[in-house]
């Protein structure tokens, strides 16, 4: 058996048709990491701008829930982030309660009907243009509940003071007592 080695020799490297093939390849392989790229930064600002929203409507409901409830109204505002304008409103709608919740206009509402609402349901929408120019929307729903002065004063006063616990010992009657502080503070008692 004998081998050419003239012929080996002319058969190295590569044709311009598989140059063609491999460049081929190449190119649709950068075009689809470019088109991937595009849009991993198109979802991206999509979320950041949604995460703005969101922000701003939970701003709005921490604002209503230390409004006074009788002073619970609607509204609207832009609000500027980024910059980037958000439109933002807010409407209030009464809700009764009667063994179901029930808005106004609804069949069995409480008679008589009371004065204020039992509750307020917010709803919070925040509107603002993507760069490709669709307008985008984000809804937030809450309720605020009505509370009395009564149960808000827990929050603002002091306790009354509470009676010093009674530790009753009998010499002999335990084979060990230990001495134990009620609190932290240096004017703290220790009963035996």
């Amino acid at each position: 058996m004998t081998f050419n080695l003239a012929r080996q020799s002319q058969q190295r490297g590569f044709t311009f048709v598989e140059l063609l093939v491999v460049l081929t390849i190449i190119a649709v392989g950068v075009a689809g990491m470019v088109t991937l790229q595009r849009t991993f930064i198109q979802s991206s600002m999509r979320a950041a701008e949604r995460n703005v929203a969101l922000e701003i409507a939970q701003a709005q409901l921490e604002t209503l829930r230390f409004t006074p409830y009788d002073a619970l109204a609607g509204g609207s505002a832009e609000v500027t982030r980024d910059d980037k304008t958000y439109n933002l409103t807010w409407t209030i709608s009464a809700r009764y309660f009667n063994t179901v919740w029930l808005s106004p206009g609804d069949t069995g509402l409480p008679e008589p009907l009371p004065t204020q609402p039992d509750a307020k349901a917010a709803s919070i929408s925040v509107s603002w243009q993507e760069r490709g120019g669709s307008e985008q929307r984000l809804t937030l729903d809450g309720w605020l509940g009505r509370v009395t002065m009564r149960d808000s004063g827990l929050v603002v006063t002091e306790p009354p003071p509470r009676n010093k616990p009674q530790v009753t010992y009998t010499p002999g009657a335990a084979p060990a007592v230990i001495g134990v502080k009620l609190t932290e503070d240096g004017a703290a008692t220790t009963f035996w």
